[in-house]
């Protein structure tokens, strides 16, 4: 559901510190910083602020060149309080990934919409990746699908289990776009001759195809060409 954006900014102190929040109704992208900066103790904040400032560093930098100095530069925290929370650098990525990569997707927070059931999914799904855009711009990322694509590609290498957390992520946007697609021929919105998990597998690609597309952009790619290409699939199975 589209919603205003509202900016939490970074205080200097370290001791006053809270993520750069861009709160937009249900993306699970802004709900990870909204749940760190949420939490009351000071071990949760440093945690929160540990995992923040290293996503930008595993985004930037290949996972074997971001050294303890650059993480404690980036964090103005002191080695000792890093390896409190994180036993290893390993450790460390793994949360990154885990609350930055693994659980989110454009897909995941669209709320179930009502009357043209795969317009509506398509306008909200959109929205959710422009959020995804402008928080990491907020945070100084410009292409997010190049920072996304150089974690990827590092945690095959350094995140235990990671191709099979992946291909798990996937399954559960397919079975979204299915459902998705299943609804609306039960409604009587798209052509009955549609099958959904075809379909559905259509979408991802034209989505993924973006993203691939896209990291060689220096601003992380054109999300109107995204929604043109989208909306070109669905006025071929609309029902005339």
């Amino acid at each position: 559901m589209a919603g205003k954006l509202q900016t939490h900014q970074n205080k200097k102190s370290s001791n006053n510190y809270k993520p750069v929040v861009f709160v937009y109704r249900n993306t699970t992208f802004a709900r990870n910083y909204i749940s760190m900066a949420g939490k009351k103790t000071s071990g949760h904040i440093t945690r929160a602020k540990i995992i923040e400032k290293s996503f930008k560093l595993f985004c930037m930098k290949q996972y074997d060149r971001v050294t303890y100095t650059e993480i404690e530069r980036a964090t103005d925290l002191r080695r000792g309080s890093i390896l409190y929370h994180f036993k290893t650098k390993q450790e460390l990525f793994e949360a990154v990934v885990e609350t930055m990569l693994l659980n989110w997707s454009a897909a995941l927070d669209v709320p179930m919409p009502e009357g043209d059931m795969l317009k509506n999914f398509i306008e909200k799904f959109v929205d959710n990746c422009t959020t995804m855009k402008k928080t990491a711009a907020a945070q100084g990322i410009k292409n997010i699908h190049l920072a996304y694509y150089t974690i990827e590609n590092a945690a095959f290498c350094n995140f235990n289990d990671f191709d099979k957390r992946l291909r798990q992520t996937r399954d559960v946007e397919n079975r979204i776009w299915t459902n998705v697609l299943t609804r609306a021929i039960e409604k009587k919105e798209i052509d009955d001759t549609v099958e959904p998990e075809i379909f559905a597998r259509l979408f991802m690609n034209i989505y993924y195809g973006y993203v691939y597309s896209s990291i060689r952009d220096i601003d992380g790619g054109n999300i109107c060409l995204l929604r043109e290409d989208l909306f070109a699939l669905y006025n071929r199975i609309k029902k005339k």
